[in-house]
């Protein structure tokens, strides 16, 4: 297998330097050569230069030798077991090769129509394509153009753009494979980097079908992410309506900024029914104080199970006592500890 050890060893010789000669010049261990060599450790960035100048080859090609080896060593990381065989043929499309970035580069710089759509749509972009330098279709040759333009939409039709452009500034030289990304760009893919299905839209255009075609993650991944391990090996307290007002005294302090109420009073004039995130003002049993007094939660923060609860990964346990009052609980389910052990890197 041609790996980058294998490049280095290569271009040492060629440049008749030994292994302890490119290490006393680079003023390194030799055991640090040998390492690169057999790809014990990486090459750090701030040897690239000095490696470069003493193997008399150019700095991109080490470059573009490491970003190689970084791909195919990538693992595969999309959390299969969360989501349907539609979700997952749909998100295995989602990847690009270095001409269909490097025109996503072209349209995002010359601003094109396409990348301001914020929702899933029929629309194309084969107006924006006359923006195009005929330059880059000379260098990539027709045929392949088209067949960027064909990936490149595939993507785009999925991808907000800014979350692609985000991903690509930092790493430029990487292809761009949804299923390959680490965890950190996956769960904030499924948080808030895909094109949701315009509904409003549909209605009026008749364009029902594109349901069937759209990505739906019914999970928040960063909130999955807190509450999670204190699910593990408890239940926890939510809702205790014995306190009239606010979460219960021992909720995890970690997660109020999870509440849109934070526990504390509502106020109509300052708080709009969206920004508690609920669909409808009758989503939300709440007491209206008649002289114009903050309003509270009726049954405590009862608002804090449409932040929290995600159905399939948590359950809900009420406890109701004689006296009318109730309890509410969390708990994790099967699903919910193999996402839990997905975070933990034991999947």
């Amino acid at each position: 297998m041609n790996t980058l050890g294998d490049f280095i060893k290569n271009a040492r010789k060629k440049a008749n330097l030994s292994q302890e000669k490119l290490a006393n010049k680079m003023n390194v261990s030799k055991q640090t050569v040998q390492n690169w060599e057999y790809g014990k450790t990486s090459i750090e960035i701030k040897h690239i230069p000095e490696l470069s100048h003493n193997l008399m080859i150019p700095e991109t090609m080490i470059i573009k030798e490491i970003v190689r080896e970084f791909d195919n060593n990538r693992k595969y990381s999309w959390p299969d077991f969360l989501f349907d065989n539609r979700t997952i043929n749909i998100v295995k499309q989602l990847r690009l090769d270095s001409y269909q970035q490097e025109l996503f580069g072209i349209l995002y710089i010359y601003n094109a129509e396409y990348l301001q759509e914020e929702f899933l749509t029929t629309s194309t972009f084969r107006e924006d394509l006359k923006i195009v330098p005929y330059d880059f279709i000379e260098k990539v040759g027709s045929i392949n153009f088209i067949n960027s333009v064909t990936g490149l939409q595939k993507v785009l039709k999925y991808v907000r753009p800014e979350f692609l452009l985000k991903y690509l500034k930092q790493h430029p030289d990487s292809k761009f494979d949804l299923c390959y990304l680490n965890k950190e760009w996956i769960c904030e893919f499924i948080d808030k980097g895909y094109k949701p299905y315009d509904e409003f839209y549909s209605i009026h255009d008749n364009d029902f079908w594109l349901e069937e075609e759209a990505l739906y993650f019914h999970i928040n991944m960063k909130i999955s992410r807190m509450i999670l391990p204190l699910l593990e090996n408890k239940e926890l307290l939510i809702l205790d309506s014995k306190k009239k007002y606010g979460l219960p005294d021992d909720f995890p302090r970690s997660l109020t900024c999870l509440c849109p109420c934070k526990g504390k009073p509502i106020c109509f004039d300052n708080v709009s029914f969206e920004e508690l995130g609920l669909d409808h003002p009758y989503d939300l049993d709440v007491a209206i104080n008649l002289n114009n007094e903050p309003m509270r939660c009726k049954y405590g923060n009862r608002c804090v199970l449409n932040s929290l609860y995600m159905t399939d990964i948590m359950k809900i346990k009420e406890e109701k006592f004689d006296d009318g009052t109730e309890k509410v609980y969390l708990s994790i389910t099967d699903l919910g500890c193999e996402l839990l052990d997905w975070f933990n890197g034991k999947r």
